[in-house]
C-alpha cells in the first residue's frame, strides 16, 4: 500500500554568495516527504513525482506522471517544521 505523502519544499536558506557551491545550493530546494521523513535537495523546477521516485517514496502514478489520472497528487504543508529544520510557503511550489 502506498504511503501517504505530504511534501515540504523550501529554497535552501543557508546561502553564502561568496562561493560557487553556495550559488549552486541557491538553485536547489529541499523536499521532505512525511510521514517517512525521506528528504533530499533537488534543482528548482524538478517535478515532485521525480523527487519522490529518486528518494524511494511510493506515490501512485497510474498514468506515468502525465497528470491525467490524478493519482499522484500530494499536499504541501505550509509553515515552520522544526523537526525537519524547514519553513514551507505556498510560493515554494510552481504551478502544475
Amino acid at each position: 500500500m502506498p504511503e501517504d505523502v505530504t511534501e515540504d519544499v523550501t529554497e535552501d536558506a543557508t546561502e553564502d554568495t561568496t562561493t560557487d557551491s553556495a550559488s549552486a545550493a541557491a538553485e536547489e530546494a529541499l523536499i521532505v516527504f512525511t510521514p517517512s521523513g525521506k528528504r533530499g535537495s533537488f534543482p528548482l523546477g524538478t517535478p515532485i513525482l521525480e523527487c519522490a521516485r529518486a528518494l524511494g517514496v511510493d506515490v501512485d502514478s497510474v498514468c506515468g506522471g502525465r497528470g491525467i489520472c490524478g493519482r499522484c497528487q500530494v499536499l504541501q504543508s505550509v509553515g515552520e517544521f522544526a523537526k525537519f529544520g524547514v519553513t514551507s510557503a505556498p510560493e515554494n511550489l510552481s504551478e502544475p
